[in-house]
């Protein structure tokens, strides 16, 4: 699931628990599963985290290379 969808799915969970019309052991069901989802996007944006900076790193090295010559 991408990114876009885990927000979209913890969004939906949100509004799901924000109803008073749910079980406790469905909230709680729901709870562990938006849990779950919000590692997985830390996870996700920590990764593209460290993709942007070593892009970034690239980038500034070759301009650092191309001032030189």
């Amino acid at each position: 699931m991408g990114f876009s969808l885990k927000i979209a799915e913890l969004e939906n969970i949100l509004r799901k628990l924000e109803s008073d019309a749910i079980p406790l052991e469905e909230s709680f069901s729901l709870f562990e599963e938006g849990k779950a989802l919000i590692a997985d996007c830390r996870k996700q944006l920590e990764s593209f985290e460290r993709k942007v900076t070593i892009l970034t790193e690239k980038g500034e090295e070759a301009l650092e290379q191309g001032n030189e010559g």
